[in-house]
């Protein structure tokens, strides 16, 4: 590092004294603008002495620097009262890291990449707590995958060309480093081939969005789709027909190379779900990828995804294995990166998800590459779809569910972690932006969750206390209830497309009876689903209605827009599982000769709670997008919706009243399909 410095101050006007801040160029000195940016004005000047000027400097100051030789790495050293703080780091991503957690010790937290919440009294906390400890990455490669396949907030910003999508584009990198993140990447769609006029614009944009994230450290990867015939949401695929090794090379070209503009460094190679090539064609097919891939870009990383479905298995060389780990026996350039879906864990019951009582040769292929020192990557979930859980309750279940795979992988390998981990996102609303802010952050430096908890609500005072206490026991309900209990399946929802599915032993999420398949149980059937099922849901909504009463009493009340905000998902907890519960109890009650009516109209009156706080919610949205999120309009998805249309409608929970009435005999008209 030159001695020469830009010297920024910072007049943080009612929100505690001034903070100094010396970036040793000008990238630093521009990143360190847009982090210190959310506390108020700031003052550039040049300083040749940063040390120096930070100790005559007026009231609190911080020198950035660097000077460490470690990846990524960072340490925050203070040696007395009225002292500098001094952030040494290695590149630009360290120090991103120096300066973002200077200012979350002050109370700052980077909880949403469009709203950051700055504390009125900011400031840093007394001496003694900058230590000089160095804090190196636990995972070398951590970030998000936006899946842009959804018309989520990220499907917006990264897929739609426009200025005003390109700057949400930026803030959404610059959220992913400032919570210790380094990778960002997203799916492309088909439209930038199909459609005439698409594809300029399409690299311009992607490109600034590359070139952006780069300056910030960060590499850039897209999802692609191989094979036309597993695609079923639009996604861009390289090969509409399989066709020979000649005609496969041909094609993939003439797919790719009008991208070639989009600087990528990673290449995420997916296959679509429930359809299938021959094993050899598979194998083949993925590694012609690679080498299309690197005549194009020599530079270009490949990663496979291993998806879930217990049902799609293969002969390979003897082995007897499942459809999507064939990936595994391509070229070893190409990463295989694990996949999970929902809040399931690879070390616990995966309820039925996509045919699958557990995911356990999905974590044995991670366990045997990591312990085999072989490239692997992980590759879960922090929401699924609108019908599992993405545009309803509060899931902070996730949290836990990511902790307890990182925590797992360690203790089984004895400190050892995959090479990356790369998170699957869907959407921020109703408290999402939680799952991803946390796991980052865990992928960085691992706590344990409830630290983690603590840590995000800590600027709260008395409020954030009882909010943290609240949202652990919350986590643990459903951890017990959803998980362990497998009642996940009852407080989701299925649309008509779903249920068709069903009927086909198409499963994704867990699949429950139905109520025509109810309405075939015999009377020991029954009564084992009320024992086992009625009675459980009934305890859950209890136990998340004292929750709720509790969360109202403590913050409900609360001013402050995240605490609302986390109210409203104690309260539709508490809506919702009292709805199905009654949903269900009811059509038990009808169906073995009892009254149902007492129950459904229960479960009117929970419609009615989860609809007010609904609308309250749906007023208050974190996302610029607003609106767009919640009502039917042209994307370039398979989609023609924002994804909290279906919330907002609550059409799920009419459909689902309304099946259990048609079974128990009611005449009760149309039933909406709440699909596409």
């Amino acid at each position: 590092m030159t001695p020469s410095a830009l010297f920024l101050t910072l007049f943080a006007c009612g929100r505690g004294p001034s903070l100094t801040v010396y970036a040793p160029d000008e990238i630093a000195a521009d990143l360190a603008r847009g982090l210190i940016a959310p506390l108020g004005d700031a003052e550039v000047n040049i300083s040749t002495s940063p040390e120096d000027d930070a100790r005559r400097g007026r009231g609190q100051t911080l020198a950035l620097v660097g000077g460490l030789d470690c990846v990524e790495c960072y340490s925050l050293e203070q040696s007395g009262a009225g002292e500098p703080v001094i952030a040494r780091y290695d590149g630009v991503l360290g120090m991103q890291y120096a300066l973002a957690e200077t200012l979350e010790r002050g109370g700052l937290r980077f909880f949403h990449p469009d709203a950051t919440h700055v504390p009125e009294d900011w400031a840093l906390p007394a001496e003694g707590t900058f230590t000089g400890e160095e804090v190196t990455p636990e995972i070398a490669r951590r970030g998000l995958h936006l899946h842009t396949l959804h018309p989520i907030e990220g499907y917006y910003a990264m897929w739609e060309p426009g200025e005003a999508n390109l700057e949400r584009a930026r803030a959404i990198v610059d959220w992913t480093a400032r919570n210790r993140g380094n990778h960002l990447q997203w799916v492309a769609l088909d439209n930038i081939t199909e459609t005439e006029g698409e594809l300029a614009p399409w690299i311009e944009h992607s490109a600034a969005i590359a070139d952006y994230a780069h300056s910030r450290g960060l590499t850039v990867g897209m999802g692609i789709q191989l094979f036309g015939s597993g695609n079923l949401q639009l996604a861009f695929d390289l090969l509409d027909e399989v066709g020979d090794a000649e005609a496969q090379e041909l094609a993939m070209r003439g797919a790719w190379s009008p991208c070639d503009g989009v600087p990528l460094d990673l290449l995420n190679l997916s296959f679509g779900e429930f359809f299938g090539e021959e094993p050899e064609v598979f194998l083949d097919s993925v590694n012609r990828v690679l080498k299309v891939a690197r005549e194009i870009d020599p530079e270009v990383e490949l990663a496979s995804v291993i998806h879930v479905g217990a049902e799609q298995r293969v002969e390979y060389n003897g082995q007897d294995v499942l459809y999507y780990t064939l990936a595994q026996f391509a070229d070893p350039q190409i990463v295989p990166w694990v996949h999970s879906v929902m809040f399931y864990t690879l070390f616990d019951d995966a309820g039925g998800a996509y045919h699958h009582e557990e995911f356990d040769e999905h974590r044995e292929l991670l366990l045997k590459k990591i312990q085999a020192g072989e490239p692997v990557g992980y590759f879960p979930e922090s929401a699924y779809w609108v019908t599992f859980d993405n545009s309803g309750p509060n899931t902070p279940l996730y949290v836990w569910s990511r902790w307890r795979d990182i925590d797992q992988i360690r203790a089984v390998t004895g400190g050892l972690m995959p090479d990356a981990h790369v998170l699957f996102s869907s959407g921020w609303e109703w408290g999402y932006w939680q799952q991803d802010y946390a796991t980052l952050r865990l992928t960085h430096t691992l706590t344990d969750w409830t630290d983690q908890i603590r840590h995000q609500w800590s600027p709260f005072g008395a409020e954030g206390e009882a909010a943290a206490a609240l949202v652990i026991e919350l986590v643990e309900l459903q951890r017990e209830a959803l998980i362990e209990g497998r009642l996940a399946a009852w407080l989701a929802s299925y649309d008509n497309v779903m249920e068709l599915g069903y009927k086909l032993d198409i499963i994704s999420q867990p699949k429950r009876p139905l109520p025509e398949e109810m309405a075939e149980m015999s009377a020991e059937e029954l009564e084992t689903l009320r024992q086992t099922v009625v009675e459980p849901l009934g305890v859950y909504a209890e136990d998340l209605a004292a929750l709720d009463a509790r969360a109202q009493s403590a913050f409900g009340a609360s001013g402050d827009p995240w605490l609302q905000e986390l109210a409203d998902g104690f309260a539709l907890n508490g809506a919702r599982s009292a709805f199905i519960y009654h949903v269900t109890a009811g059509t038990v009650a009808g169906l073995t000769g009892g009254d149902p009516s007492a129950d459904f109209a229960a479960a009117a009156q929970a419609r009615a709670a989860g609809e007010v706080v609904i609308r309250r919610r749906h007023a208050a949205l974190w996302s610029p997008y607003g609106e767009t999120l919640l009502v039917e309009g042209r994307n370039d998805t398979i989609y023609q919706y924002g994804y909290l249309i279906r919330a907002d409608e609550l059409c799920l929970w009419d459909r689902e009243l309304l099946l259990a009435r048609k079974v128990l005999g009611e005449s009760v008209g149309a039933i909406p399909g709440c699909s596409l």
